[in-house]
């Protein structure tokens, strides 16, 4: 499935990004990246995380590996294990190095987003819940002027809180805020919902 460029939905499950740049990416491993910031998040609150929350490879992919800059949008890069290689045989480890382009947020084009969480049942194990929507203060600060937004929550149905809308139209920041907020984890989830009310405000604010 194809997304018109430079549309976003974000998706907190609170394990599920999609990111979409021309193409619609599945992050294989959004489940595992979003147990570092788990982790991160429960250390913030001074507890411990506990052993059945630690992926170890979601820390492992949180680290910044210093990739070269790509020439074009991205770039592969190859690393072996051992400088040397013996005529006689060895176990060898290849790295393989995805990097795409960089650039600073300030200059990439204007950005359409859709913030998608999970309130069923589920969500309130462990504090999740209050999880999603600290994210979402942090994701709301970030937001430029220009960028576009919508808000939509998931249990046995999607509810929208913000219609598709550009940021600096946003008058009431701290109404949007409280209703996000006072969001409480009940009942299923209806994640098919979740996803079909984000991609409908995504497409709704798309602009060429």
């Amino acid at each position: 499935m194809r997304l018109r460029p430079w549309s976003i939905l974000a998706v907190i499950i609170p394990a599920v990004v999609l990111l979409g740049h021309s193409a619609l990416l599945w992050a294989g491993g959004a489940r595992e990246e979003s147990a570092s910031d788990r982790g991160v998040y429960v250390a913030e609150q001074g507890r411990i995380i506990m052993p059945e929350e630690i992926d170890i490879g979601s820390y492992i992919a949180s680290v910044d590996y210093g990739y070269p800059n790509p020439l074009g949008d991205f770039g592969v890069t190859l690393y072996s294990g051992h400088r040397q290689v013996s005529m006689a045989g060895q176990e060898e480890i290849i790295q393989i190095g995805i990097q795409g382009k960089r650039m600073r947020f300030e200059d990439l084009p204007v950005l359409n987003l859709a913030f998608v969480f999970d309130s069923s049942g589920s969500m309130s194990e462990k504090d999740k819940i209050e999880w999603a929507k600290d994210a979402f203060d942090l994701f709301l600060r970030r937001l430029r002027r220009q960028d576009i937004l919508s808000v939509v929550t998931f249990s046995d149905g999607a509810k929208l809180l913000l219609p598709s809308t550009r940021i600096g139209d946003i008058t009431d920041r701290k109404g949007l805020l409280d209703r996000v907020h006072s969001v409480i984890a009940a009942g299923a989830s209806s994640l098919e919902a979740g996803l079909s009310a984000g991609y409908t405000q995504v497409l709704a604010g798309y602009r060429p």
